[in-house]
């Protein structure tokens, strides 16, 4: 379920909302989409990583980041870019679709 919906039309929605990464973590753990109180908690973590990613990069540009910090990062914005490919990738279908019509 997590490329499907993230390739969906929600994916998109997930991407301008800057909750991507937390709503692919909440997918791949429960197989389902969420309901309203569940979109909530992923609104609230995605505030709170986005918050954390800052002040890693912070410490980076500053040259006080610790190595967990840099991996943590690291593996975030991996994430990021796999769930960007996966909208990307339904957008384009999406496209493709609408010109063969």
């Amino acid at each position: 379920i997590m490329t499907s919906w993230l390739a969906s039309v929600e994916g998109p929605v997930a991407r301008s909302g800057g909750y991507l990464v937390e709503l692919r973590a909440f997918l791949r753990r429960t197989g389902r989409p969420p309901g309203s109180f569940e979109m909530s908690k992923i609104r609230t973590d995605a505030q709170d990583n986005q918050r954390r990613r800052q002040r890693i990069e912070d410490w980076i540009a500053k040259g006080h980041a610790k190595t967990e910090d840099r991996v943590l990062l690291v593996h975030y914005l991996r994430r990021l870019a796999h769930c960007e490919a996966l909208v990307r990738g339904g957008e384009e279908k999406r496209a493709a679709k609408g010109q063969a019509a």
